[in-house]
């Protein structure tokens, strides 16, 4: 028994179909889950404050009742000379706070109690996340074969054998980093663009009421607040892709680059270039800036170095990209399988016809050597 054509586009439709309903479903989930965890980290932050303000009133009462009964312990061995009225009253006093401070102790337990509590949940929430995300992210790996041309099936599975693991842990990694990228926003420019809003509502109260001074102050808030979600804005467009590449060059825009490293990380880092930079096709400059990129994304994530050296050299018989560091290293003969920066970085070095070298040794750092031809692909002049 054989399907003919429709048939079969009908029953792959309808796989397709409820693959992205569930996928949408596990999205809505997800987010779901991202606010109720936001809103349990806000309500554990005021718990926080709360146990912070019962533990200052418990010692407060503790202190307070201590003296009170030194004072009618002073009562009693007095007591032939103070009147009654005067003993009741030191007694009373002495009650009243002991009862306050147990109320005061018994909240603070309340409060722990709550604090467990909310960390058991948040920790939960956490791992549904992530377990929402990773399906979600096998789904769509699972869509991207769905929807693919089936008509040369065959043909791409005798083809795709020899890299199908690459293949499927290439998709794996832009889906991750689609999350990431999803996340960064999340809670980086969107959360302050919320705050950006709350902010506008309350100067627009405040200037109703007339009060100019308090405008002015958060006026200046709104400003410093805007001004770094625009640089958060900006940060992430450059990792997405770097618009200095088209208007500057590869070396200016890897110097640009270097320097943000240096602020922002606490490395010892040098980038060195010999030679002239060649007009090169934009997609080869794309190329070589993710290379690097990749390669001191992979010092910073693991090496553990406090310095980090990246030369590029141009010459007659290529460009060559070198990454190096003085971290921690591994032995390369123990290392078990690598990671998708690693297969990424061959693949690409692989399609500019390029050779591609990694030195280690564990406790003498990691070198990266990568070359890349450049004849008849760059013009010099």
């Amino acid at each position: 028994m054989t399907l003919d054509s429709q048939l079969l586009d009908q029953i792959l439709n309808k796989t397709v179909s409820t693959v992205e309903t569930s996928q949408r479903q596990i999205y809505e989930l997800a987010e779901q889950a991202l606010s109720e965890r936001e809103r349990l980290k806000l309500e554990l932050e005021q718990v926080n404050q709360k146990i912070a303000e019962a533990i200052a009133t418990t010692d407060r009462l503790d202190r307070e009742l201590r003296q009170a009964r030194s004072r009618l312990a002073e009562a009693s061995r007095r007591f032939n000379r103070i009147n009654e009225s005067e003993l009741k009253r030191v007694y009373e006093q002495a009650h009243h706070l002991q009862m306050e401070l147990r109320l005061s102790e018994e909240k603070e337990k309340q409060f722990r109690e709550r604090r467990d509590d909310l960390q058991r949940r948040l920790k939960q929430m956490d791992m549904m996340i992530d377990k929402a995300q990773n399906l979600a992210t096998q789904i769509s790996v699972v869509l991207h074969y769905l929807t693919g041309d089936l008509s040369q099936v065959s043909k791409i599975i005798e083809e795709a054998k020899a890299s199908q693991a690459l293949g499927l842990k290439v998709i794996q990694a832009q889906e991750e980093e689609r999350k990431r990228v999803a996340r960064e926003i999340h809670d980086g420019p969107a959360q302050s663009l919320a705050n950006v809003l709350l902010q506008t509502e309350i100067i627009d109260r405040t200037y109703q009421q007339g009060q100019s001074e308090q405008v002015k102050q958060e006026m200046e808030v709104l400003k410093r607040n805007v001004r770094e979600t625009l640089s958060d804005i900006r940060r992430i467009i450059f990792n997405l892709r770097p618009m200095a590449l088209d208007d500057l060059g590869l070396v200016p825009t890897l110097h640009k680059y270097m320097e943000k490293i240096k602020e922002t990380h606490s490395i010892k880092a040098e980038f060195h270039v010999r030679g002239k930079e060649p007009q090169l096709p934009s997609a080869m400059v794309v190329a070589l800036f993710r290379l690097a990129q990749e390669g001191i994304t992979n010092v910073l994530k693991h090496a553990r170095a406090s310095h980090m050296l990246v030369k590029l050299d141009f010459n007659a018989s290529g460009i060559y990209l070198v990454v190096q560091d003085n971290g921690r290293g591994f032995d390369p003969a123990q290392q078990q399988e690598e990671g998708f920066g690693l297969l990424g970085m061959k693949e690409r070095v692989k399609l500019l016809e390029g050779e591609f070298h990694l030195s280690s040794r564990v406790g003498r750092g990691t070198k990266l050597v990568i070359k890349i031809p450049i004849k008849g692909k760059a013009n010099t002049t």
